[in-house]
């Protein structure tokens, strides 16, 4: 019950735009109107508050501040404060060309002479913060932009101001001056806002559309898979897009509306969940995919193995722990998620990355039938060698096996492996792991190179050289900081010594 001197707004919010399945009203809360918030106006008053005018009071008297510090053994300190004018200087209005007034509760912007005031006060100011603040109409917003005729730089970021009215769409190119508007996180939800936007600023060269909802980017029918993509029209200037967490979902759908804008730059998509079978704006076939998937299951699988090698799990009765249960209980099927479901995918054409896994198995189950074919000089017409070989060989006992069969040193050998429809060999470059580390499956093809000992004596050079050079890089920056900090101490302690001396006066 109200008490008579007390209003009461409205309980039942109608808001079907806002409410998914359902037809219902919202429901209401009470509020006293003194703890409404309704906001501030944009005045020169407001901005002078926000920074400091030459002539007003020093905040540091005497460069000490009027706070101390209590020492570790219980007196107060005076805490000094230098280069208060200095800081002053460069904070005076009428030499500014950037302005900074973030969360300071403006909700619109002066009308009148005080607005007028603040367009003759700053046609010298280019860039604008106003993130923040409690702005909420696009009028608002576009008034900002005709009070302050020469600002190209605009950030109206954490402003609940929504999508652009219908109404508001006749705005044809009034705001040409702007180049970079950030609107991250000022609740949009549709894309017809960011559409509209090209042709009130149609010469907007970077703009943040971060945290919006841009899900019916897509104009599509999403049952007529063979219809076209619309490509997006206009932006004729844009060089930068920031479009992360705006609920894109599709590459092919979505993002390709974008690849027509002539001079786009940079698009950044962070935190979209993109499902697209599609990269760097390629399809992804089903043999990459199939390669991607192997690759990824015995990049993992040297990991566990890795990680097994080094430490000694056992469960309660001792026993040491498979792979798999040393993968859980590590977390690394959070780090991992798809791992397990890709190891059974491919059981068949990957007994390495099973058996190992799982961490059981006989020899038998383990050996693996490889070709090794020779790649060198002297030898690379000899018949191939196609053996059974144990998951836990040794690169160095196979260089070894190949020096024998087609008489090339091991010092000289490189070794590499090609799974089936893998298009490039993946290197085994360390003597002391196992084919199981590299992921070796059944019937791979494993490729003896002979080094170019000139090459290879050349990197070696190329290295030592840029070695020698970050070496004298770090020195010269180690010296660099530890003259720096010298003059720092030197300062602190004249410092004191000054301070002291005021104190003892």
């Amino acid at each position: 019950m109200a008490k008579d001197t007390q209003t009461i707004a409205a309980v039942l919010i109608p808001n079907k735009t806002r409410i998914q399945d359902t037809d219902g009203f919202t429901g209401g809360s009470f509020l006293r109107l003194n703890k409404i918030d309704l906001g501030v106006e944009l005045s020169l008053k407001l901005i002078q508050s926000r920074y400091v005018d030459p002539d007003a009071p020093l905040v540091a008297p005497n460069n000490i501040l009027p706070y101390s510090a209590r020492t570790s053994s219980g007196r107060n300190k005076p805490i000094e404060f230098l280069g208060e004018m200095k800081v002053r200087k460069r904070q005076q209005l009428e030499d500014l060309d950037d302005i900074s007034l973030r969360s300071m509760g403006i909700s619109k912007c002066a009308n009148g002479d005080e607005r007028e005031l603040l367009t003759n006060t700053f046609q010298h100011l280019k860039e604008l913060d106003l993130a923040g603040n409690l702005f909420s109409d696009w009028n608002d917003l576009f008034e900002v932009l005709l009070t302050f005729p020469q600002v190209e730089w605009l950030s109206f970021a954490s402003n609940k101001i929504h999508d652009i009215p219908l109404h508001l769409e006749t705005k044809q190119g009034g705001f040409g001056h702007l180049r970079v508007l950030n609107l991250n996180k000022c609740s949009i939800e549709s894309f017809r806002t960011i559409e509209i936007l090209d042709k009130i600023c149609p010469n907007i060269e970077e703009l943040c559309i971060a945290f919006s909802d841009l899900s019916d980017m897509s104009e599509r029918d999403p049952d007529d898979l063979s219809s076209m993509v619309t490509p997006l029209n206009g932006f004729r200037q844009l060089q930068l897009l920031d479009c992360s967490s705006c609920n894109l979902d599709s590459w092919a759908d979505q993002v390709h509306r974008l690849a027509h804008l002539p001079k786009l730059k940079t698009l950044i998509l962070d935190d979209n969940l993109l499902s697209d079978p599609v990269l760097n704006a390629s399809q992804i076939s089903a043999k990459e995919r199939l390669e991607a998937e192997r690759r990824y299951v015995s990049s993992v699988s040297r990991e566990i193995l890795q990680i097994k090698n080094q430490t000694h799990f056992s469960n309660k009765d001792g026993n040491e722990l498979s792979a798999i249960d040393a993968f859980n209980k590590l977390g690394l099927n959070e780090r991992y998620p798809r791992f397990e479901e890709l190891v059974v995918k491919h059981k068949e054409s990957m007994i390495v990355g099973q058996s190992s896994f799982v961490g059981e198995g006989s020899i038998s189950n383990n050996a693996l039938n490889v070709t090794i074919v020779s790649m060198a000089a002297e030898s690379c017409t000899s018949e191939p060698l196609v053996k059974r070989l144990p998951a836990s060989l040794k690169i160095g006992r196979l260089k070894t096996m190949c020096a024998r069969a087609f008489g090339l040193d091991v010092e000289l050998q490189i070794l590499h492996f090609r799974s089936e429809g893998d298009d490039f060999p993946n290197p085994m470059d360390d003597d002391e792991n196992t084919l199981a580390y590299y992921g070796v499956n059944n019937g791979a093809e494993i490729l003896m190179n002979e080094v170019d000992i000139k090459a290879q004596r050349d990197e070696d050079a190329k290295k030592k050289k840029m070695r020698n050079r970050e070496f004298d890089e770090q020195e010269k920056r180690s010296n660099a900081i530890h003259a720096i900090r010298k003059k720092d101490v030197r300062a602190q302690v004249a410092g004191a010594e000054s301070a002291s001396n005021r104190l003892g006066n």
